[in-house]
């Protein structure tokens, strides 16, 4: 009777090669959108002048969390291969390198993380710049976050050096990362909303004319939903590492996220880039025309600014998401 010839890979094997095609391709779609939007904001950065101090550290902030990204990438690519390796009829021994590479991966996701959270943090920050409180809180969350982020990446490799290959903490101990950093992401994005709403209060009530006040407006809800967006990422990551999705998704979930990490603060510093050079081309119509009345008094967060008679106000020195590119807000009066 006649048989046909078997191949020399299994079902699971050919599944575990499908499986990372998959992810692979995943991570880099999300990759490639990031890479985009990281790129777009360094050009814009630059060409906005590098003088200013922030300006330079979110430069290396976004330059930093662009090779972390690709690194990440790049050792998906080669750990996929020695996969394909390892099915072949003389499967080399790899097991240090891979750890070694899995190891190097883990720390660069958890930069990514804690970097993304700086970025967090310090919009926050901006919005409580006098208020030493809320200060005091960020700082602990960021010192929390940071910590945590350590400690799950030395829990981590030494799991893949028991395990030797790839191992995630399990139950309880997934705690230690994702907690902490969802809890300083739903805090800072809580301290912007709250801003947002004294803000509507206190200078809505006052200024019922101008686009300023409707700009202000529409950039601290964009802020505030992307925030909460991210937050909910977080609480999936949660659910996803105590297994209660397939296989699948739980690699293409752990592919992506250091991704979408790096994108979520790049769309914040991209925001505040755009909104100022608008901000500037609108003050520059505004003073070509003569300039815009204004007679009124306003506060934004703890700062009070009096306007009386004929000014140009640059809005970008009020908004709050351009204060990630200047911090010294001011108002420029012409008699």
């Amino acid at each position: 009777m006649y048989s046909p010839p078997q191949g020399p890979l299994q079902a699971t094997d050919i599944a575990a090669l499908r499986d990372g095609i998959i992810v692979i391709g995943c991570q880099y779609v999300f990759w490639g959108f990031y890479a985009a939007l990281a790129l777009g904001t360094l050009y814009i950065l630059v060409s906005q002048g590098l003088k200013a101090l922030s300006r330079k550290f979110l430069f290396t902030v976004i330059i930093i969390m662009f090779i972390s990204s690709t690194s990440i990438s790049i050792i998906r690519i080669l750990l996929q291969l020695k996969l394909i390796d390892a099915l072949g009829p003389s499967p080399p021994d790899d097991s240090s390198l891979l750890i070694t590479w899995t190891a190097v991966s883990n720390c660069l996701e958890r930069l990514n993380y804690v970097l993304s959270d700086v970025i967090v943090v310090w919009r926050a920050w901006i919005f409580w710049a006098r208020n030493k409180y809320a200060k005091i809180l960020l700082v602990l969350c960021m010192l929390l976050s940071t910590a945590a982020a350590i400690i799950d990446g030395a829990f981590t490799v030494v799991a893949e050096v028991n395990a030797d290959g790839f191992a995630l903490p399990a139950g309880a101990s997934t705690l230690i990362l994702t907690l902490p950093l969802l809890i300083t992401n739903v805090f800072a994005t809580s301290l912007v909303a709250y801003q947002a709403w004294l803000y509507r209060v206190e200078v809505r009530s006052t200024l019922s004319r101008g686009s300023a006040i409707s700009t202000v407006e529409k950039l601290m809800i964009l802020l505030i939903e992307s925030g909460f967006i991210y937050c909910s990422l977080w609480i999936l990551v949660l659910v996803t590492r105590y297994r209660l999705l397939s296989n699948l998704a739980f690699d293409v979930m752990f592919a992506v996220f250091p991704h979408l990490t790096a994108i979520y603060p790049v769309f914040i510093i991209l925001l505040a880039a755009l909104e100022r050079t608008q901000s500037e081309s609108i003050t520059s119509e505004a003073t070509g025309s003569g300039g815009v009345y204004i007679g009124a008094r306003f506060r934004v967060g703890s700062r009070q600014i009096t306007t009386q008679g004929t000014e140009t106000i640059s809005l970008h020195r009020i908004e709050a998401s351009s204060t990630l590119i200047e911090n010294d807000k001011q108002i420029k009066g012409r008699a």
